[in-house]
């Protein structure tokens, strides 16, 4: 029922209220509208309901919570207007990405499994013009069911990626302009965009939900947290917190450090070596040095703790072997993490002629064969080792490869693969193996037997 303003009680009445921005939240707006402080209270939990539920209980619990709360640490609920507007694009926005990336995949795995043209075109860059062409093709006379099932499939996953990429471009333009209107000015630091400014807008919501700064870094889970035990005096890092605004703050404070520093003066800026940002590689080192060092301290009494916060290592069990075919040793133990996140580089590819001269000083038309089923269909060491001679599709030239997590696919290979493993089967494969493993050893006392690791 409504609530009449002149009938609110006085302004020491306090509400808690269970899901003031879910299923209660018209019951919070008419609170709110009374004149009432709302206060968001959590869902009490079993063991505090004493495996006992009715609704006074859950009064009685909601009451006590509120009253136990200090006065200057109520959970306030988020308002709403612009800030409630920008949460839903924020929304929209991620499930229109997360849409658009399965398209994407799913028009590469479709064009990678087609002919030649196909093919070119999964490698290709998915823009509007790109996508325009795979939309405009048109069939030839005498092709085959499956190339017209195919072709309409990639046509209309075409389609719908180019709609996508436009709603996505609308959607940051409407962001654009309730951030602008919310905080002037916000989009004109460095590394603030509509996104990440709309998420901050979202989680700070109004003046006063967060105290001071130390509160909105706990919200955002960038403070560090007391991890001492005994006479271990260290932090960690917050692993809390709202992780949408955390995401907002990497990718803002990324693109800063991405940027190099600007010399205002262009006079100035002859004759002066242009700075840039500092490597998360040496960050890291730099840190690490730093954290031994008041390591040292706390160990020789100086200090009480470690002011540097200690990142979060990886855990569970290391290989016994590294390396991409198992080759290495597992070498010297971590001793520490990394605070700042590293880019993980892709590896340089060799060129043709050096791709040949290895090719060549290959002896056995058997090596030859894994070493470019790895080339170019891309199929990892134990793949190759795994490989059964039921897989190998001749006619169309393709392989079944059974990969990481018993996932299944279908990986088309050039001809030159085929003609090497065609002469091995012919001319170098032990008579009379019946080992379903396409690749076996040749010779010695295993003769028969599929690769091994070592082996290969």
């Amino acid at each position: 029922m409504p609530l009449r303003v002149e009938h609110a009680p006085g302004p020491r009445v306090v509400v808690g209220l269970e899901g003031t921005r879910s299923y209660g939240i018209g019951l919070a707006r008419v609170l709110t509208g009374a004149g009432l402080t709302i206060v968001e209270v959590e869902c009490p939990r079993r063991q505090t309901r004493r495996r006992s539920k009715s609704d006074p209980i859950d009064a009685r619990l909601a009451a006590l919570q509120v009253l136990r709360m200090p006065e200057d640490r109520k959970a306030l609920p988020r308002s709403d207007g612009d800030r409630e507007a920008i949460r839903i694009l924020l929304g929209a926005r991620h499930d229109l990405t997360v849409a658009r990336t399965a398209q994407i995949n799913r028009l590469r795995a479709l064009l990678l499994t087609g002919d030649d043209e196909d093919r070119l075109l999964a490698r290709v860059t998915m823009t509007e013009h790109n996508l325009v062409a795979i939309a405009r093709r048109r069939g030839r006379t005498g092709e085959s069911t499956e190339t017209q099932v195919r072709r309409a499939e990639a046509r209309r996953l075409a389609l719908a990626i180019r709609d996508g990429a436009r709603t996505l471009a609308d959607n940051k333009r409407q962001l654009s302009e309730l951030v602008e209107a919310f905080a002037p000015g916000l989009q004109d630091k460095l590394g603030v965009g509509p996104v990440s400014g709309g998420q901050l807008i979202v989680s700070w919501s109004y003046h006063g939900r967060c105290r001071h700064e130390a509160a909105f870094a706990a919200l955002a889970g960038v403070s560090p947290v007391p991890a001492s035990s005994g006479r271990t005096h260290r932090h960690r890092l917050n692993r809390g917190g709202d992780r949408q605004l955390n995401r907002a703050l990497h990718c803002s404070s990324g693109s800063t450090g991405r940027v190099c520093a600007v010399i205002p003066d262009p006079a100035q800026r002859r004759g002066t070596a242009r700075q840039r940002a500092a490597a998360a590689s040496t960050i890291n080192r730099r840190v690490a040095a730093v954290r031994a060092l008041f390591e040292y301290l706390v160990m020789t009494g100086v200090r009480a703790d470690n002011p540097v916060p200690s990142p979060r290592r990886g855990q569970g069990l290391r290989p016994s072997a590294r390396g991409l075919l198992g080759h290495l040793g597992p070498g010297r133990p971590r001793t520490g993490g990394r605070l700042v996140r590293q880019p993980r580089l892709l590896p340089e590819s060799l060129d043709a002629d050096a791709v040949d001269v290895f090719v060549s000083s290959l002896r056995t038309h058997r090596d030859r064969a894994m070493v470019w089923a790895m080339l170019l269909g891309g199929l990892r060491s134990a793949e190759v080792r795994s490989l059964r001679l039921a897989d190998v599709d001749f006619g169309r030239r393709r392989l079944r490869v059974l990969g990481k997590g018993s996932k299944e696919r279908v990986v088309p290979v050039d001809a030159v693969f085929f003609t090497e493993l065609s002469a091995y089967l012919r001319l170098e494969r032990p008579p009379g193996v019946v080992t379903p493993e396409c690749f076996v050893v040749l010779r010695g006392p295993t003769v028969g037997a599929p690769v091994t690791e070592a082996g290969l």
